[in-house]
């Protein structure tokens, strides 16, 4: 029995580029958790906006320099 494959979203193209665009930007071993839960919190919330293409951009930005700086505290104390 074969199962049909799957082609990705446009939604899950994006969210995808974005993601592996930040990891190479910020490859410190901290970054890579937080980075991966403010990709899929950001796609949660564009989804839900009825526009997420359009939103998922910002929300990504902002979701991900909060969680850098908080993984940052974390890690050193400090920002």
């Amino acid at each position: 029995m074969e199962f049909p494959v799957a082609e990705p979203s446009a939604m899950d193209c994006v969210v995808a580029q974005s993601l592996a665009r930040a990891l190479n930007a910020f490859r410190e071993a901290h970054f890579q958790r937080p980075l991966r839960r403010a990709a899929r919190h950001a796609a949660e919330l564009a989804e839900a906006s009825g526009y997420p293409l359009l939103v998922f951009p910002e929300l990504f930005t902002e979701l991900a320099i909060a969680a850098m700086l908080e993984a940052e505290c974390r890690q050193f104390g400090r920002f």
